[in-house]
């Protein structure tokens, strides 16, 4: 019998015609056995694929940072939080230049904090909000924000009071003459005298302020200080 079989397979003294038959039944043989090994391999293939497709679309798309980081120090400003201006700052000229306003709240017991959500979720792209548990006074909030804000991955970082005693449109000022000078590593400005105001500073409150306060004989323009690198 094994003599036999071992004939057959190698096809010694066979008729011509059972040797085509034998080598093609072992060639379909072979081809069939290619052909389930192409589709279990094809069928593997496409399951890693369809997997990773549903990877890549549930995976949440990463934002880029942006590129300035302004801090807002905010303290019981219920009653001063221009809600409005932040919000049309936000979705038109922050969103253009990259300017994140970063708001931090710290530890207000007013409605500060839900003034401060109707302007994040007004802009959010441009407006995010960090809560300190209690209040840490204004430099604290300041710097908890600047360090957000270079955490964030900006260019640039720096802070502003939340009452807009300075108007939000001169953050760009700020911006374009520290982006104007590399020498320059930081640009601050403060109020200064203009003509019809008159700005007391004085080590404690003045009990008689002047009514009627003569003009600046010398008005200065608002302007920059810088400090190079």
């Amino acid at each position: 019998g094994l003599r036999l079989r071992l004939r057959l397979r190698l096809g010694l003294g066979l008729p011509l015609g059972l040797k085509l038959r034998l080598r093609l039944r072992r060639t379909l043989r072979l081809t069939l056995k290619f052909l389930a090994l192409g589709m279990w391999t094809m069928r593997r293939l496409l399951l890693a694929l369809a997997a990773l497709a549903r990877l890549r679309v549930a995976a949440p798309a990463v934002a880029a940072p942006p590129r300035v980081v302004v801090a807002f120090p905010a303290f019981n400003e219920e009653a001063r939080l221009p809600v409005k201006e932040y919000v049309d700052y936000a979705n038109t000229v922050a969103r253009e230049r990259g300017i994140l306003l970063l708001f931090v709240d710290d530890g207000s017991t007013d409605g500060t904090a839900a003034m401060l959500e109707r302007v994040r979720a007004a802009a959010p792209d441009s407006v995010r909000v960090l809560t300190l548990p209690q209040n840490q006074g204004k430099a604290e909030a300041i710097r908890q924000g600047m360090l957000e804000g270079v955490k964030a991955g900006a260019e640039v970082v720096g802070f502003w009071d939340s009452d807009l005693a300075t108007p939000l449109r001169t953050i760009a000022n700020f911006d374009d003459v520290l982006a104007g000078d590399e020498k320059l590593a930081m640009v601050f400005g403060a109020r200064v005298a203009l003509l019809g105001r008159n700005i007391q500073r004085k080590a404690s409150p003045n009990p008689n302020p002047n009514p009627n306060p003569a003009p600046n004989p010398n008005p200065k323009p608002p302007g920059f200080s810088a400090l190079p690198r």
